[in-house]
């Protein structure tokens, strides 16, 4: 079910793309603030309830309860730091239930015609060795729709799956606030620390943008370095 919360009495100057509820926090956290919408998209339940490796881990007895108790920590971050959400209710790559990528991608455009003027933010989520599957799709729709975009649109690169990528990273002013919102979320936080090294409250300080021209530069460096390894691999 997709949740609008009177976005159109909104006045909004940044939207969020944010594929879990989690992620905006985690990796654009300097961009949050009272006039900035946070856009959740797989955040729905799944037909079939399910038990999965990831949300045991979490500490969750089944789907139910993770989505349940992962919105939750996302309204109480929303309130806490001031911005708005939006859930478009799409299902997460770990319940195994068919996406279709047109869906997400007119959903998504609704909420950005509701909000013309505001400057978009999506996650940068390719080139390295162990991403999900998830973030790596809005990557994908939002470079395909990067040319009808009127907005001003940056990539924010996506924790904690770029930590070791070579980046401009920045220092944000406000980390004690940052680890304070993550901490909302700590169904994710101590699993994710737990299973990526390096990832701790200190890389929690550290985040970084690119530009449409940046992001494709990279994304086509990733493809010459893919090939290259495939190829050698081959011989």
């Amino acid at each position: 079910m997709i949740t609008y919360i009177r976005s159109y009495l909104m006045v909004i100057n940044k939207i969020i793309i944010s594929p879990h509820f989690d992620d905006a926090c985690l990796s654009a956290f300097a961009e949050l603030d009272d006039k900035s919408l946070v856009v959740a998209i797989f955040s729905g339940f799944p037909k079939i309830e399910q038990k999965t490796d990831w949300d045991i881990f979490c500490g969750f007895k089944n789907s139910t309860e993770a989505v349940s108790k992962r919105a939750k920590e996302n309204e109480t971050a929303s309130k806490y730091i001031g911005f708005k959400t939006i859930d478009l209710g799409f299902i997460d790559w770990q319940y195994n239930q068919a996406i279709n990528k047109g869906n997400i991608n007119r959903e998504i455009m609704k909420v950005i015609k509701r909000h013309p003027s505001a400057t978009i933010f999506c996650p940068l989520s390719f080139g390295v060795s162990i991403e999900h599957p998830d973030h790596i799709l809005m990557t994908e729709i939002i470079l395909e729709v990067s040319s009808d975009l009127k907005s001003t649109l940056f990539f924010y690169a996506d924790l904690p799956y770029q930590i070791n990528r070579k980046l401009d990273w920045v220092k944000i002013e406000n980390k004690e606030k940052k680890i304070s919102t993550c901490k909302i979320y700590k169904s994710q936080l101590s699993s994710l620390f737990e299973t990526f090294p390096g990832f701790n409250y200190s890389s929690l300080a550290n985040e970084a943008y690119l530009t449409l021209k940046e992001a494709l530069n990279l994304r086509e460096r990733a493809k010459v370095l893919n090939h290259h390894l495939d190829s050698s691999h081959s011989k």
